[in-house]
């Protein structure tokens, strides 16, 4: 069934982030929300892929929000994230 909320934090490695994105996307309400942390690659890498996504967050009124550096260093890594919403 569609949901009204998506909440996640996919594996960044070889798009996974994106693609896993998109596929939960489907799941959405019409007027769902999605909210993911990604990352911050999907903000400009200028492949098929990436401009794919861009593409659907725009459609979306979708919105890509830069996390802070060191956000996750606790966990034991520094990659750059951002925050991914769709609805």
């Amino acid at each position: 069934p569609p949901f009204e909320w998506v909440v996640m934090m996919p594996r960044f490695a070889k798009w996974q982030d994106v693609r896993h994105i998109l596929h939960a996307a489907r799941f959405l309400k019409a007027d769902g929300k999605l909210v993911a942390v990604a990352s911050a690659g999907v903000a400009f890498r200028d492949d098929a892929l990436g401009r794919e996504f861009r593409g659907v967050l725009e459609l979306t009124r979708g919105k890509i929000v830069p996390l802070p550096e060191g956000a996750f260093k606790a966990s034991g890594t520094n990659v750059r994230t951002v925050m991914v919403t769709m609805g």
